[in-house]
């Protein structure tokens, strides 16, 4: 008895040093960034603590996992949303490439930026682009892809996000909502085999699940699903198709998307089926510049290195901007050859 005595003393200062249980949720977003830093994709959760934090001219509502812009949008009613996927490292030529971009998403009054995954593979090169991204002077929404670490990508947001408040951390932020619009991540990648070591971020379809039951919470919100890799597909519909014309995207995905309705969505991986669309819940091909009542993108690579395509032309970068109008849609493309 008094050993069992002396070992629960010995043990109970290591459990007071933690501020918060297991089960607990985080009272505030400085204890859900320490909780949750070895986390992706983060989980669905509320703080006691809302706050709100202005960054580049707009007010945001700090709510656990699910934030939210006050005030309008450029062009009232419609939401602009910048797709640069595939950044992968801070070179000269792709540092190029992402100031072109930005050009041309001032030009279309973008009002928030997504990068989707594989952003940098180097620490080194991960935090460069952080900032490089927040040179767009806009909200950018940042997650994994298959290629980075998630460790060092929470870590390096989180300090690149002292300095540039307006970068996202789309690992934590599952849902950002503006208006009658919300965006929804799905962080990393469902196949182990293409993870970056152990420390990769795979989801699963736990995470599949628990995502559905959050959307379909928000029904009569403009609901943008948000990924790294595409859908599986079939027949004409190429945003997942690989060189061998194969279709290698994520069944349950796909699940998701005709489980709960959600007609728009942003994906890449896959980077010789770059600058293709789908639309009608994904059975048909769509043109760039078609407005649809449904829309999905594989943008591509932001990249500035050559990239193969899969109808045979090679480019050295692209990007995408999705536009929402209520129940219509467009997507404009950009390309570098």
């Amino acid at each position: 008895m008094r050993i069992l005595v002396l070992l629960s003393l010995i043990a109970a200062p290591a459990l007071a040093q933690t501020p918060f249980g297991a089960d607990s949720s985080p009272t505030s977003w400085r204890q859900l960034s320490e909780k949750y830093r070895y986390k992706c994709p983060g989980p669905f959760t509320t703080m006691k603590e809302k706050d709100t934090i202005k960054v580049v001219g707009l007010e945001i509502e700090r709510n656990g996992s699910s934030w939210s812009v006050n005030g309008e949008t450029k062009t009232v009613g419609k939401l602009k949303i910048g797709v640069l996927s595939a950044i992968k490292d801070a070179g000269r030529d792709t540092k190029k490439n992402l100031a072109a971009f930005a050009n041309w998403f001032k030009q279309n009054k973008v009002d928030l930026v997504v990068a989707n995954g594989d952003i940098a593979l180097d620490e080194f090169d991960l935090e460069e682009v952080f900032f490089e991204l927040g040179k767009l002077g806009l909200p950018v929404l940042v997650f994994a892809g298959n290629s980075e670490s998630r460790t060092s990508f929470n870590r390096t947001a989180t300090e690149v996000a002292r300095k540039v408040p307006q970068l996202i951390n789309g690992n934590w932020v599952r849902e950002l909502r503006w208006g009658k619009y919300s965006l929804w991540t799905l962080p990393g990648y469902h196949d182990k085999k293409f993870l970056y070591g152990r420390n990769g971020c795979l989801y699963t379809r736990k995470d599949i699940r628990s995502l559905g039951k959050e959307i379909g919470k928000n029904r009569k919100q403009v609901n943008v699903l948000l990924a790294h890799g595409p859908p599986r597909y079939s027949g004409k519909v190429k945003l997942d198709v690989i060189t061998d014309g194969k279709h290698v995207g994520d069944k349950w995905m796909t699940k998701l998307i005709k489980d709960y309705s959600i007609k728009w969505g942003i994906f890449g991986h896959i980077l010789e089926a770059g600058a293709t669309l789908a639309t009608k819940m994904g059975k048909t091909s769509a043109k760039a510049g078609s407005s649809q009542k449904s829309l999905y993108v594989n943008a591509g690579s932001a990249n500035g290195l050559p990239w193969g395509m899969n109808d045979g032309s090679t480019l050295r970068g692209m990007a995408a901007i999705m536009t929402l109008d209520g129940k219509v849609g467009t997507v404009q493309l950009k390309t570098i050859k």
